[in-house]
């Protein structure tokens, strides 16, 4: 690795040698054929791996953790009650989902995670990604198995490479990618549901069909309707395969009543607890298809132009044959271009919604993973034909070390999560400013002000007090102190304050500056 992994602290520096040494060990134990054991030490990789991806970012990321963060963590004290500010002291609109007092800009079932864990582990920006790193190791033997059942033991072991080594998905799991611990959760349910819909067609076991419709419907619980993705392949699979009659798919019927029954039950409730915010969420849900929220906008090849951005600036080159090996070397030739289906769905969807996001399409990691293992694979049976079993036992591990080279660039997270380079001003920039909010010694009737950008919501989380960007009004200020309430306010250099503010001797001025504006 060399020695700029030095900029990393003891602890993360510790758990990324063991990952590797646990890499190591799969293979070995992999290629001595012992694939339960390959297979621990590849998930026991994955939480090695994810933990040290939880211990990149010492502070709360811009977009959109720090929103998830606060939401988790005042869902404590009332979990059916997802709100943003908890204490909406201040008499203005919170007709924002920046500001919203009610949040339900996205489903609550990930939150519901992140907050179980701030109840089990304490609050921390650690304990808010352990929900990640579990669900992201349980990808692991997740794809390894689907790829099984729909291809070999090799595919299936390669795939699990392939999902432990995309650096996009680590960081989102580090809650550095935009959706974060929202999509993390969502592309994790939507993938068991791809699962147990390929045991199902493996086995034809109920069981399989009706976990199918569960894991879609916890996937909505995270997202939105996009979480139905396997009734897309599902579907598809039935009209290549002409079976059209109600007893041939009363399985699938149970399924969908399923995922019904698993989703529904929050709707009605925010319905009727929540009616102005639930509908104002459905109306923003829409409009995402048709117009650029919050200025996120892009061409119609924006999730294609991503496509080496989250796997890897080579996959771009080897997608297409990936495709077609999958297909061709599949078990069940018509499941494969389901699975095809699937990924051309999501690409068609996003791509002709107007809002772009760059997460939006991660959701189909496990198919995409399957893909480039079943290249992998390939690979390894023409050297095996060339030069037997034991060119191939050599050319397997310096397959995963170029793997591992080419798809996980060490040097380049240490240059974006530490403070190597002297220009990585975003790290800086909240390592600061995270120090200031947890030094502040503030009254508990306190309300802080003038916090510059949305740096009120990190605020809010480390202080425990309503944060606001703006200086009230003389209006405002004075309910705030029929209230009960005391402003403390951020004095910016070179910034006049109002008369109201300047002479009101109870105001609380902050000379701590807080630093950027995002």
């Amino acid at each position: 690795m060399g020695l700029f992994v030095t900029y990393f602290s003891p602890i993360q520096l510790g758990l990324l040698i063991a990952a590797g040494l646990g890499l190591a060990a799969s293979v070995t134990a992999e290629l001595r054929q012992r694939p339960g054991l390959s297979t621990l030490l590849l998930v026991l990789t994955a939480l090695l791996l994810y933990s040290f991806a939880a211990l990149l970012d010492p502070f709360l990321n811009i977009w959109d953790e720090r929103f998830h963060a606060l939401v988790a963590k005042n869902l404590l004290a009332h979990p059916l009650k997802p709100t943003l500010y908890d204490d909406p002291v201040l008499d203005m609109a919170y007709d924002n989902w920046t500001i919203y007092h009610v949040w339900l800009h996205k489903p609550p079932l990930f939150l519901w995670q992140i907050a179980l864990s701030f109840k089990l582990f304490g609050i921390s920006e650690f304990s808010l990604r352990i929900p990640n790193i579990l669900m992201g190791a349980l990808l692991v033997p997740v794809s390894m198995r689907t790829a099984q059942r729909l291809t070999d033991r090799m595919t299936a072991y390669l795939s699990g490479l392939m999902v432990l080594t995309t650096v996009y998905f680590l960081e989102m799991v580090g809650g550095r990618q935009d959706m974060d611990h929202n999509d993390v959760a969502f592309l994790f349910y939507i993938s068991l549901s791809i699962w147990s819909w390929t045991e199902y067609h493996h086995s034809g076991k109920r069981r399989w069909a009706l976990a199918a419709g569960a894991f879609a419907g916890l996937a909505i619980l995270c997202k939105w309707l996009p979480g139905l993705l396997v009734y897309l392949g599902w579907g598809a699979f039935l009209l290549m395969s002409r079976r059209f009659s109600l007893k041939e798919n009363a399985d699938l019927l149970r399924a969908l009543g399923l995922t019904v029954l698993v989703a529904l039950p929050w709707q009605v409730f925010s319905f009727w607890a929540y009616p102005e915010e639930s509908v104002a969420a459905l109306q923003a849900n829409a409009r995402h298809f048709t117009e650029p929220m919050d200025g996120q906008s892009g061409p119609w090849w924006f999730h294609f132009a991503r496509f080496p951005l989250i796997y890897g600036k080579w996959s771009v080159y080897f997608i297409g044959p990936a495709l077609f090996l999958l297909w061709y070397r599949a078990s069940d030739r018509r499941l494969a271009l389901a699975w095809l289906v699937m990924i051309a769905g999501v690409y068609l969807f996003f791509s002709l919604a107007v809002t772009k996001m760059g997460s939006f399409t991660v959701i189909l990691l496990l198919p995409v993973s399957i893909a480039l293992a079943a290249l992998f694979r390939e690979g390894l049976t023409q050297v095996e034909r060339w030069g037997g079993r034991r060119l191939r036992a050599l050319v397997l591990p310096l397959g995963v070390i170029a793997l591992v080279a080419l798809r996980v660039d060490v040097e380049a997270l240490q240059a974006r999560h530490t403070l190597w380079q002297p220009d990585n001003q975003y790290t800086r920039m909240l390592m600061h400013n995270r120090e200031v909010f947890r030094s502040l010694d503030l009254p508990p009737d306190a309300v802080l002000c003038n916090v510059k950008g949305r740096h009120y919501i990190e605020a809010m989380f480390y202080t425990g007090l309503p944060a606001y960007g703006l200086i009230p009004d003389e209006a405002q200020l004075r309910d705030l102190e029929a209230k009960g309430r005391r402003v403390a306010l951020f004095a910016v250099q070179g910034e006049e304050l109002p008369l109201w503010i300047s002479r009101d001797t109870t105001v609380i001025m902050i000379q701590e500056q807080l630093q950027g504006y995002e």
